[in-house]
């Protein structure tokens, strides 16, 4: 059992949950990211899908939408399945082309080769990435699309250091929503600046300042474009962060070379995953690769702190003023990231761990998060032997 299911089954939720009261702007937002991908709901129609984790349903309900032939969700969580069920039931949805595998992808035995496999938000958190990686290759057809997602150290600083502060507001709480009311309470001015937050407040802070997935949150684009560079092409992103300037007659054949091209780029771009409003000019990626190891530390000293009860607040502190120096070069228009970090810090260093302080005294820092789930997608190129 992985750290996300066994958090969600513990406490009997499914975390996921969205507000779709305005319907049409569900399908509008879910449409957007798939065209952004490169997948317009045309290349949809008729073709055989896996959606792994598809958490509450709610997504699965647009991209059912799209006339495919066969629609496969392979979902562990019980709690996440009667949801399913429910949503599907309550918008009257035809689901004679729809099974559902109430499994772990790891147990999961088909067949079928899927035109386009679908997985968002799961396997960055998981420590048997390879593994899953490795079954999505396997399941999905030569010329199919793979839509994975990415979080790394950088693009959720923001988010593990409110999962630090948040275990320290809730030492003397005991329940698990107990833990819940406080963290709501000090973290709803934080959300209500996410103008396309579509997610319920309570359930965000159940998945991200709670449970231990979060540590194993080290699966960038790089990362994922190295585990598949020599059998499958990037295709695109969200957000889209690239540029293609190649002239098409001398793309290289060759799919390692292919994708390092994009691999240069992100070296240089990854820093914009800091901030969701940030977009900086290119810079140095030895100064993206040091801003990575100092996000990493922060990431260790937290996992210490929060999982075996050491104190860590000093050691947290001095790296995030390294951060700030890593970043000092941002534009003025972009200082928020800059400020935000010295607003944390110093909540740390003055031991501000109180609802009333998180809640109203950092406005950087409320506005402050990171461009988390990267959207990825990536087409698997037909080798010599199968053509």
């Amino acid at each position: 059992m992985n750290q996300f299911l066994e958090h969600y089954i513990s406490n009997k939720i499914t975390p996921v949950k969205q507000d779709i009261s305005d319907l049409e702007e569900h399908f509008h937002r879910r449409i957007a990211l798939y065209k952004t991908l490169g997948v317009p709901p045309l290349l949809f129609q008729d073709k055989i899908v896996l959606e792994v984790g598809p958490g509450g349903g709610y997504n699965p309900l647009v991209t059912q939408s799209l006339k495919l032939k066969q629609y496969d969700l392979v979902e562990p969580n019980n709690y996440a399945i009667d949801n399913i069920n429910s949503i599907f039931q309550k918008y009257s949805i035809d689901a004679s082309n729809i099974n559902i595998y109430n499994l772990m992808l790891e147990n999961f035995s088909t067949t079928i080769k899927y035109d386009i496999i679908i997985c968002e938000g799961m396997v960055p958190g998981l420590h048997n990435k390879n593994e899953i990686l490795k079954k999505f290759d396997y399941l999905l057809k030569p010329n199919g699309i793979l839509i994975i997602t990415c979080i790394d150290e950088i693009a959720y600083l923001f988010e593990i250091l409110r999962y630090f502060i948040a275990s320290k507001l809730v030492t003397n709480k005991n329940t698990f929503d107990e833990k819940l009311d406080t963290f709501e309470e000090a973290f709803t001015s934080h959300l209500n600046t996410l103008k396309g937050m579509s997610r319920f407040k309570r359930d965000w802070c159940a998945d991200n300042l709670m449970g231990t997935m979060h540590f194993n949150y080290n699966f960038s684009f790089k990362e994922s474009i190295e585990f598949f560079k020599n059998k499958y092409t990037f295709y695109n992103s969200s957000p889209n962060m690239f540029t293609e300037y190649r002239w098409y007659k001398e793309v290289p054949n060759e799919l390692s070379l292919y994708n390092e091209y994009f691999l240069e780029q992100f070296s240089k771009k990854r820093h914009n995953l800091l901030h969701y409003e940030v977009i900086e000019k290119d810079r140095k990626a030895e100064l993206n690769n040091d801003l990575v190891a100092l996000c990493k530390e922060i990431f260790e000293y937290i996992e210490d702190s929060v999982i075996n009860k050491k104190d860590r607040d000093k050691d947290i502190s001095s790296v995030l003023s390294k951060i700030c120096d890593n970043i000092s070069g941002f534009s003025i228009q972009n200082s928020i990231a800059y400020k935000a970090i010295r607003e944390i810090n110093e909540l740390i260093m003055n031991q501000q761990y109180t609802v009333d302080v998180v809640a109203n005294q950092y406005e950087n820092f409320q506005r402050s998060f990171g461009r988390g789930a990267f959207y990825i997608s990536m087409i698997k190129e037909v080798t010599n032997a199968e053509k």
